[in-house]
């Protein structure tokens, strides 16, 4: 009976400490997708606002708010979101599809703005490439970066010390 009771409250420990480490886990992941549009956006605006060939027509100035902004904003946003959703679709990653798709979402969206500037215009040919380009690789090295982080954020942290839980049939005669 000792025995039992023993083992339902290293049951109930080991369950409450996964519950836990499920919670750490889940905060982890948040945390890179943040950081993942952060910096997508970051490097959308930075280069809106730097590179020759793109004429904002509505910039933002505080306390302004200018169409760039929302435009930054909402690439970012399908940016970060490259390999989340690849992630949900196969979970055989690739590092070539994320490539690809940031190229593709990225110069489309450039292209978009020739037709319709939200905003933002495109100017000229070389003003296009070069952005679409610069914000790809961000992209691509954002998304790239969550997925090897992804990989390694199933381990627990270094300041737990979980122990593994014992062969519940170790007892059982041979």
């Amino acid at each position: 009976m000792l025995n039992r009771k023993n083992k339902q409250k290293k049951s109930l420990a080991t369950l409450i400490i996964n519950f836990v480490m499920l919670g750490y886990r889940k905060y982890e992941q948040t945390m890179h997708y943040l950081k993942s549009l952060f910096f997508n956006f970051l490097i959308i605006f930075l280069s809106l606002h730097v590179f020759a060939g793109i004429e904002l027509t509505d910039p933002t100035k505080l306390p302004h708010i200018g169409k760039d902004l929302f435009f930054a904003a909402g690439l970012g946003f399908l940016n970060s979101l490259i390999y989340p959703m690849l992630k949900i679709i196969d979970s055989r990653l690739i590092g070539l599809r994320i490539v690809f798709i940031a190229i593709l979402l990225n110069f489309a969206m450039y292209a978009l703005l020739k037709i319709l500037p939200l905003g933002v215009s495109v100017t000229s040919l070389k003003g296009y490439v070069i952005v679409a380009s610069a914000v790809s690789l961000g992209s691509i090295f954002a998304n790239y970066f969550e997925m090897n982080i992804g990989c390694k954020s199933t381990r627990h942290p270094p300041s737990s010390n979980i122990e593994e839980e014992e062969n519940p049939h170790h007892d059982e005669p041979k």
